[in-house]
């Protein structure tokens, strides 16, 4: 199994409030002041690289994740890429960012550590400030739109995650030309989904978000530009022809290959499963990482991940679960995934649109 490691240097601490976050809703801040030492880095970093080393491997997978994690520190990163090199271990590095931060000097600091950039952005100034801004509740889409346009330019791999909510489902078509028009072509969709006791204020309809990938998948059929990766729909088609398809849920033998480490330390199974849904696997700082994918806890935990679709009987019946493989755990409300109206709809589409393009080829059991 390829491990990704999701690295949170400052825990859930932030410097936006965005209206739908999973933390500020669910969560008591109980990692916002658990921020990482340059000690911890090195001694996270060569935990990391060891437990490769142990498998005969010569390169590491990590992102670096929060909250907001470029609050950590430019010196914070600077000494970052200085262990990786340090360690005899290739280290492939992934940010995620708000991009409010970001300058030239972060920009030398994203080439030292090769590292591709996500940067969320949640489409035309009308909808993101709706959406995402500071505490205080400014606006911050001229920087983030400057930050993308800045990390453009210097030729870094550049991802936009854009979250859609029940209002912005709407606006399909400025989505798109946004993205166009500012030189974006590598981007995805997130549905807007809260966990907590907020979820039907936050989270998106699953009908809605069916009827907006629809629009997503009809335009990005007919524009067919091969430079523009739209993550969600390239990773079903991909599926749909037999492949693994590049996003976790819709490969479906992903599940206990993404290890968070949060700011105090504590691994969890999946960033996803914060809201306590499995327990913590152990601590990075004082345990062996190698023990901890071997353990009987880390086991169960990944059983329970997967065993959704098998054990269910509604799974079973769908004509879809061998792409959805019954959606993230974190989804799952009693004895149904939140998204199963919009997998249903959604995939069932695709099949119909792509059958009578590919002859029926496609992957079916």
């Amino acid at each position: 199994m390829i491990f990704d490691f999701i690295l949170k240097p400052v825990g859930s601490k932030c410097n936006l409030s965005c209206s739908y976050c999973y933390y500020l809703q669910n969560y008591d801040n109980k990692f916002n002041n658990s921020i990482w030492s340059i000690n911890d880095a090195r001694l996270i970093i060569n935990k990391i690289a060891d437990f490769e080393k142990s498998r005969n491997n010569k390169h590491a997978r990590v992102t670096w994740h929060g909250g907001e994690p470029l609050l950590a520190g430019k010196n914070f990163y600077e000494q970052v890429s200085k262990f990786q090199k340090e360690t005899g271990i290739e280290f492939s590095n992934s940010i995620q960012t708000n991009g409010t931060l970001i300058d030239n000097n972060w920009i030398e600091i994203f080439k030292s550590l090769k590292t591709s950039v996500g940067i969320s952005i949640d489409g035309p100034a009308f909808i993101n400030d709706k959406q995402r801004y500071t505490k205080d509740g400014k606006s911050v889409f001229d920087k983030v739109l400057r930050s993308i346009n800045l990390c453009l330019d210097n030729d870094l791999r550049v991802g936009i995650l854009c979250v859609i909510t029940e209002t912005s489902s709407q606006f399909s078509t400025e989505l798109l030309n946004f993205f166009l028009d500012n030189n974006i072509k590598n981007f995805d969709f997130l549905p807007a989904y809260n966990c907590g006791e907020n979820k039907n204020i936050f989270s998106i309809s699953p009908k809605n978000f069916a009827e907006f990938m629809k629009k997503i998948l009809d335009w990005y059929l007919d524009y067919d530009d091969p430079e523009i990766k739209i993550r969600t729909i390239v990773s079903i088609i991909e599926r749909f022809l037999g492949g693994t398809g590049g996003v976790c849920t819709i490969s479906g033998k992903s599940c206990g290959s993404f290890l968070t480490v949060e700011g105090n330390g504590d691994i969890s199974f999946c960033d996803d499963y914060n809201a306590d849904i499995l327990p913590n696997l152990g601590n990075i700082k004082t345990d062996n990482l190698t023990q901890i994918i071997n353990s009987e806890l880390f086991n169960q935990c990944r059983n329970i991940a997967l065993s959704r679709v098998s054990n269910n009987v509604n799974c079973k019946k769908c004509d879809v679960n061998v792409i959805c493989n019954g959606g993230c755990q974190r989804n799952w409300v009693g004895e149904s995934n939140y998204f199963c109206e919009y997998y249903r709809e959604f995939f069932t589409y695709v099949f119909k649109i792509l059958e009578s393009e590919l002859e029926g080829n496609l992957i079916r059991e």
